[in-house]
């Protein structure tokens, strides 16, 4: 005994109070946890997507935009000017395009807080999704920066052949910048679609 009290009381005691404690902290733990159910995901994995593709069009847009004015520069001045008119229209298009899905982006934003996990099978689910798209994560990377690297040959065949004519010559590096475009769009694509795989995967 201590102070008249039994030390199996005592033990006792400390036994609830810890046990209480253990109790509060899971309720707490439980009541500030958000599970992400399925449909939250689908809509997710369907709005980045729709995002990926937006953006590889407007990237692809944007890259190709200076080349009316290159070649219509080639014609005359007041050509030229129109093809900067052109370019313009692009930038409004561009901006037409992108900004629908990047407006529905933040709603998702929660997925990157802490304090949430996933319904169970997503995971699951979503490695399976990540490893069935890694081969064309693969192909987009490769094939992306091969079609870059090749965009230089329009312009060494113009040195090659020794052609002087300014509108040949415009054409020639209007060819390159669609071999650029395409090459990084191909690889801004799949990274998007990537990385929205390892978002979820990210969560818990």
């Amino acid at each position: 005994e201590v102070f008249g009290v039994s030390t199996a009381a005592l033990l006792r005691d400390d036994l609830e109070i810890v046990t209480k404690s253990i109790e509060v902290n899971s309720d707490t733990t439980a009541s500030t946890v958000r599970v992400v159910k399925t449909e939250e995901i689908d809509d997710y994995f369907s709005a980045h997507n729709k995002l990926a593709k937006r953006i590889a069009l407007c990237i692809f847009i944007f890259s190709l935009a200076a080349t009316p004015g290159i070649v219509l520069s080639t014609i005359g001045e007041k050509y030229g000017i129109l093809g900067a008119i052109i370019e313009i229209l692009a930038l409004v298009i561009i901006a037409f395009i992108a900004v629908p899905s990047l407006l529905q982006m933040p709603k998702y934003s929660y997925l990157k807080k802490d304090g949430i996990e996933l319904e169970y099978g997503i995971k699951g689910k979503t490695e399976e999704l990540k490893k069935a798209f890694a081969p064309t994560l693969y192909i987009g990377i490769v094939s992306g920066i091969a079609v870059c690297i090749s965009s230089v040959i329009p312009m060494m065949v113009c040195s090659f052949f020794e052609i002087t004519c300014d509108l040949h010559i415009a054409l020639g590096g209007c060819l390159m910048l669609l071999f650029i475009s395409a090459g990084i769009t191909s690889i801004v694509f799949v990274l998007i679609k990537w990385q929205g795989f390892r978002r979820v995967l990210s969560i818990n």
